[in-house]
């Protein structure tokens, strides 16, 4: 019998949907598959991430130190960075089947999967990612290959969900570019 689930994920998302995770800790789960389907969505944002980054740059940013000037340049940086983000932007839905024949539908933001496409599955909390892997860790015979890297997968799973974290956290327009450069290189 198929299990299929539907996650949203998405490497670079401010949605809210990541769970903070401790350093150190191994709470992810990573699975193996073939993405059996692949169709263009459009992915809404939710506004929220905007708000906030917008309203730490504003509050920030600008001329004048007084807490009253902070708070006004705060709320207006609030407003426009959540309007900026309330757009839609192209996504994809992955269908992924794995060894055990069971399914998982995927949302996501990474536009770069095709159909047949070796995927990890990596699911950390709330938060869900999906990176391409080499063919070979798809292939049924070298299955123990994958078993022995588990702990290497998890890993890097838990590392691609702290970084995420660390952009829903960032404060200033460069350390959400500094956090976005990092999600760029652990979550693709």
């Amino acid at each position: 019998m198929s299990r299929f689930k539907f996650l949203f994920c998405s490497a670079l998302t401010l949605s809210g949907m990541l769970a903070v995770l401790p350093a150190g800790a191994a709470s992810s789960r990573v699975d193996i598959g073939t993405v059996e389907q692949a169709q263009r969505v459009t992915l809404q944002s939710s506004g929220r991430g905007g708000a906030l980054v917008g309203g730490a740059i504003g509050y920030n940013l600008g001329s004048g130190n007084s807490s009253s000037k902070k708070r006004r340049r705060a709320i207006i940086g609030g407003a426009i960075g959540s309007a900026a983000s309330t757009d839609t932007r192209p996504g994809m839905e992955y269908t992924v089947k794995f060894g055990d024949g069971s399914t998982i539908a995927i949302v996501s933001d990474q536009l770069g999967l095709e159909v047949g496409d070796c995927v990890s599955v990596e699911q950390a909390g709330k938060s869900t990612n999906i990176r391409q892997q080499d063919p070979v860790a798809c292939n049924p015979e070298l299955k123990d290959a994958v078993v022995d890297l588990q702990d290497e997968l998890v890993e890097d799973a838990d590392e691609c969900a702290q970084v995420k974290q660390e952009l829903l956290n960032a404060k200033t327009a460069e350390a959400v570019e500094m956090a976005t450069a990092k999600a760029r290189i652990l979550c693709n």
